[in-house]
């Protein structure tokens, strides 16, 4: 059922060359000890038998005597050494210094039988020593083919047995034996030869098989779940790429069965991962026990099995297959003697009809699959009856979005914008609002991406320009006063149609407002360099005298590069950035250079999503032009907008860092009692100081007060000490920072100095004189970083 792909069509470069040599050299030794040993024992032992039998009386007894038992005892060496062996199992990592021994062990065994080459001198006869040269050429032969597997043993055994012999030469002039002895020389000449060619052949068998083995276990790693040993998810792809291919244009169907364990997260956690994947062995054998011979089973996650069908064609046959695997896990898993019960959900798509690839078939069978655990556990779902109730979903809200579109259920609620120089109100946002008849009222984030995959995003946004436009003339009748701007978002496909600019126009001239008094917000994914139409639609309506905004900035795709392309006065900053502002430097930094360009180029910044004091007082102190958000006011209807203009209620700005007092020191710690004894210590000094019990009330003061000197302790409930300083340093660098710690080791001072950037380290248990001194020292620093306005003032 999980057939692995040939090795053949997996790239040989999986193969790891250098562990393939090792692996070859292993298994020569392993043959030697293994398989060459025992026959070369035998064949050792028969020979020397037979020379102290037939040469018993021929040769002098004491020498003969000592050679057998030289003989002997390298024959019990070897075996003691087969028995090492078997007995240890060395891995191939570690078996050199058992290839080495048996070099040795097979030298001085050829040295041993060489030895009896000097006896060819001493005998009577030619007869005998051409015997004896007999018995020494079998160990010759033996060698060839016993040995010939590793190359070093082979040739030490030779060259061993062929060294005594040579040297008799010099000591023996006989003829025939002469002539012998050359024969010999020319054949330990051929079997080196034909040893280095035997050696090469099993060297390249064995390299056959090892890189055929390295293959297979490359295929079934990158094929199969190291698991459950089902096919993986990748390899599922293909199966079903091919199922698909074998059944175009037949009348069989392909169906994938996704199958998931509920809980299983829960179970795992809960017993330990080894009892965890003990389970899923068993489920994954029990899933392949329910299945056909020619269905696949593939593990297609954590928790998750896929299977894939062909021969069943109905979808009557999917559902008995379905019902099937659930009852057959139904029955409990035991594990360590202990029964589980586990339950199942399953997803089912099929091919043709729900799906035309693997990747579409595997997603609906997802989504059909998270229908069915909706249902609850134990329950399968078909992605045709899915595809049919999300049909129906998508039809009925369509319906209803089209009823509130001609019914008047659509309508704008305005969030006020205030000015943060003049501190007055500017002008409102226009947010659309839904007022639905059963669920009540739903805002723009639940409108806007049905209207756009509907369709009816066009004649929305005509109504919404059209109320806003309405609304913006009402707020500023003749004799009003000041100028009230009402923002209107304008989505990218309502920009891009042809006649949206005459739209515009028709707008302006049927309800008599003023284009002053209209401002439009587009999405920066419109600001392109090369958008020569964009810039002429801007530069149209910018000449019809509205105002100009690009809406969420730093989320889509433009840049503040690309905004000198464009006629646009607002720079928009998205809320995303303003939620950690007085905390982050990276948010920090991003806003305050997003204000920074804006204005160099001409820009006006709004910044929206503020939520509290410190964040507007925050982009207040770094020049914000504008804000918005629920800590000004939240969005109300027009005609509660209208009566909150008359007194409108504005909140608290930031106090003018110019104005600030001097010696304003801010004390950070934890401690209430020594924060406030402290407290006196700088008070009576005549320092002004404000007290923070933790990183977050410290930010807002920072936020919403100037503050010259920071007195930090190292142990915070909330954040590290010198992650703080760091933090400050990156949003506030001109402010002075004192850190106190209980730690005096090296890294903590290296740290605080590196990271922190602190002024100075102040070690506790710490004096009134240590402190007072430490901080009249940092606001002397601080003087002295600040500019000289007597020299501004003479160089101006």
């Amino acid at each position: 059922m999980s057939k692995l792909s040939e090795p053949e069509n997996l790239p040989r470069d999986l193969i790891d060359t250098d562990h393939i040599e090792h692996l070859i050299y292993a298994d020569q030794i392993d043959l030697l000890y293994t398989r060459e040993a025992p026959l070369a024992l035998l064949w050792t032992a028969l020979l020397g038998a037979g020379v102290g039998i037939i040469y018993w009386s021929e040769l002098p007894r004491a020498t003969l005597l000592i050679w057998l038992l030289c003989s002997l005892l390298l024959l019990l060496l070897r075996g003691f050494a087969m028995w090492r062996y078997h007995r240890c199992q060395p891995e191939p990592a570690s078996i050199q210094p058992w290839g080495n021994w048996y070099v040795v062990i097979t030298g001085l065994s050829g040295l041993s039988w060489g030895v009896l080459g000097f006896f060819l001198l001493t005998l009577p006869t030619s007869e005998q020593s051409f015997f004896l040269l007999l018995v020494l050429g079998g160990m010759f032969v033996g060698a060839l083919f016993l040995l010939a597997v590793y190359h070093a043993a082979a040739v030490c055994f030779l060259l061993a047995m062929a060294a005594p012999v040579l040297i008799a030469i010099g000591f023996e002039y006989r003829t025939y034996v002469t002539t012998l002895i050359v024969g010999k020389l020319l054949l330990l000449l051929g079997l080196l030869v034909t040893v280095r060619y035997l050696n090469r052949l099993f060297a390249h068998w064995l390299r056959m098989r090892r890189e055929h083995q390295a293959l297979l276990e490359a295929t079934r790693k990158a094929q199969l779940d190291p698991l459950t040993g089902l096919l993986n998810r990748q390899l599922l792809h293909t199966r079903l790429a091919q199922a698909i291919d074998a059944a175009s244009g037949g009348e069989q169907g392909v169906a994938v069965i996704l199958l998931d364990i509920m809980r299983f997260k829960l179970f795992n956690d809960s017993v330990g991962q080894a009892l965890g994947d003990a389970l899923l062995q068993q489920v994954a054998a029990r899933v392949s026990s329910c299945i056909s011979a020619s269905s696949l089973v593939a593990r297609a996650g954590s928790d998750e099995f896929a299977i894939m069908v062909t021969d069943l064609p109905t979808e009557q046959a999917l559902i008995k297959q379905a019902q099937a695997l659930i009852t057959a896990l139904e029955q409990p898993v035991v594990l360590q003697g202990q029964p589980y019960y586990i339950e199942v959900c399953l997803g089912i798509s099929q091919y043709p009809g729900d799906s035309d690839s693997p990747a579409s078939l595997m997603r609906h069978a997802d989504q059909a699959l998270l229908q069915a655990k909706r249902k609850g556990c134990s329950a399968y779902s078909l992605f045709k009856d899915l595809h049919y109730s999300k049909l129906n979903e998508r039809h009925v809200p369509e319906q209803a979005l089209r009823r509130a579109l001609d019914h008047g259920e659509l309508c704008l609620y305005y969030q006020p914008q205030i000015d943060l120089y003049n501190k007055s109100v500017l002008g409102a946002e226009a947010l659309l609002r839904w007022n639905h008849p059963q669920k009540g009222l739903l805002s723009a984030a639940q409108v806007i991406p049905l209207a756009e995959e509907t369709g009816l995003i066009d004649p929305i946004g005509r109504q919404v320009l059209h109320m806003a436009c309405m609304q913006a003339r009402l707020w500023n009748t003749p004799g009003s006063g000041q100028l009230f701007t009402v923002s209107v978002n304008v989505s990218a496909q309502q920009f891009l149609q042809a006649d949206f600019t005459n739209q515009i126009e028709n707008e302006l001239a049927l309800t008599g407002v003023s284009p002053a008094a209209l401002k439009l917000e587009i999405t920066e994914s419109l600001l392109l360099p090369e958008s020569n139409h964009i810039r002429r639609m801007l530069d149209h309506l910018k000449a019809l005298g509205m105002q100009l905004a690009v809406d969420d900035f730093g989320t889509g795709y433009a840049s503040l590069g690309y905004l000198r392309h464009f006629p646009l006065d607002w720079l928009k900053v998205d809320r995303g950035f303003v939620q950690d502002i007085a905390s982050s430097p990276n948010d920090a930094a991003i806003v305050c250079a997003m204000i920074d360009l804006a204005h160099s180029l001409g820009m006006k910044v709004m910044v929206e999503g503020i939520e509290n004091s410190t964040q507007l007082a925050f982009v207040q102190r770094r020049h914000s032009d504008a804000a918005q958000g629920y800590y000004i006011e939240r969005p109300m209807a027009a005609d509660a907008l209208t009566r909150w203009l008359r007194a409108p209620t504005l909140p608290p700005f930031a106090t003018d860092g110019k104005q600030a007092a001097n010696h304003n020191v801010l004390l950070l710690e934890d401690d209430e009692s020594q924060r406030q004894i402290m407290a006196l210590w700088l008070r009576e000094d005549n320092f002004q100081v404000l007290l923070a019990g933790n990183a977050q009330q410290a930010f807002s003061i920072l936020a919403e007060q100037s503050v010259d000197v920071l007195v930090v302790d190292y142990a915070l409930p909330d954040l590290d000490g010198i992650e703080f300083m760091r933090r400050v340093r990156a949003i506030y660098p001109g402010t002075v920072r004192l850190l106190i710690s209980a730690r005096t080791d090296h890294n903590a001072l290296a740290r605080a100095i590196n990271e922190g950037g602190v002024f100075r380290f102040l070690p506790k248990p710490i004096t009134q004189d240590q402190l007072s001194g430490a901080v009249r020292n940092a606001f002397q620093i601080h003087a002295d970083a600040q500019p000289d306005p007597s020299s501004s003032s003479q160089r101006a």
